[in-house]
């Protein structure tokens, strides 16, 4: 590899298998690759860790969006991780890199949030670290939760003929970006997702879902992720994709397609999974008042992943949701 190389030319996915080759096997029950980590405990189960941050001008702007949503958003991205993996949320560790002049009524609301979210999920705020930082404020959450033996539930799982469910409706968070940018939108772009802890730990507990993600960079891009993990293909079907209203109305606005935005949007955070269709209506029961919508189909990976619409035309989907380190 040339030194010259920068995390640009490198791109998001190879700069983790670039770590993931660096770091080596570490000898856990599921390390790199994964929503989260699981390490092995002397009792039973597993103890899952996972990690994210929320960077300044990145995922949110201070003048747009409250502490307090930034905080609620910090930990939900998180949680999102545990219930991916059927898992259960138990402690956090919250690290704050702020410059000197920020405001402490934001940093204030920030706690806030982040308190307020924990506690409707049963999670205990144990600790973190606070630093300077010369320009830019980010807030890094470190999550840690547990998963029964037997009962974790990997991206390398989906088999030949399972069908491909999603929690919940997707597109909202990218149509809301677009209402910010327009400065329709007081809020701004922090839009907080609502993590479907309940849904994945039933899923796992009753042995439903083959294989699971949260779909955090975008359908097109998190379906290409799971089936990668699993050797295999899909095929989705456009007209089943359950679009928000909301994306609906704001493609209606700008005269974009709002499949579009469910696609590639991003930052939906609903679970996306695969089963058997004959265990469907047990699916349906274990996920209470969340809607689940069939979407797709697990094929034989030489297929790849493809977009069928109403007409039955298939074409490739690419992975197009987010990416760090892309330019522009």
């Amino acid at each position: 590899m040339s030194p010259e190389k920068t995390l640009s030319e490198l791109g998001e996915r190879a700069l983790i298998a670039l770590i993931d080759s660096v770091v080596g096997e570490p000898g856990v029950t599921l390390g790199i690759g994964d929503d989260t980590a699981a390490l092995p405990t002397p009792g039973e189960g597993d103890l899952l860790a996972t990690t994210d941050s929320l960077v300044q001008d990145v995922h949110f702007n201070l003048a747009e969006g409250s502490g307090r949503r930034v905080g609620e958003k910090a930990l939900a991205v998180n949680l999102s991780d545990i219930a991916a993996m059927g898992g259960t949320p138990r402690w956090a560790l919250v690290s704050l890199i702020a410059p000197p002049e920020t405001p402490v009524a934001f940093v204030r609301e920030l706690y806030l949030g982040l308190v307020s979210m924990a506690r409707r999920f049963g999670v205990a705020i144990v600790g973190g670290n606070v630093s300077a930082s010369p320009a830019t404020l980010a807030v890094d959450v470190t999550l840690l939760g547990s998963a029964p033996s037997g009962q974790l539930v990997t991206r390398s799982g989906a088999r030949l003929g399972d069908i491909i469910v999603v929690t919940g409706t997707l597109g909202r968070a990218a149509a809301e970006r677009v209402l910010a940018v327009q400065g329709h939108e007081p809020g701004g772009t922090v839009s907080v997702p609502e993590p479907r802890i309940s849904v994945g730990r039933s899923l796992a507990a009753a042995g439903l879902a083959h294989a699971m993600i949260d779909i955090s960079d975008g359908l097109a891009t998190d379906i290409h992720h799971l089936v990668e993990a699993s050797s295999a293909g899909a095929v989705i079907y456009a007209a089943d994709v359950p679009i928000d209203i909301a994306a609906r109305k704001v493609g209606r606005q700008t005269s974009q397609n709002p499949l579009n935005f469910a696609l590639f949007g991003g930052e939906d955070y609903e679970l996306l999974f695969t089963m058997s269709e004959a265990q469907l209506p047990r699916a349906i029961e274990a996920a209470g008042d969340i809607p689940l919508a069939v979407i797709g189909t697990i094929v034989a990976p030489e297929y790849g992943v493809v977009l069928q619409d109403s007409g039955g035309v298939r074409t490739p989907l690419e992975a197009g949701g987010w990416e760090h380190f892309r330019r522009g």
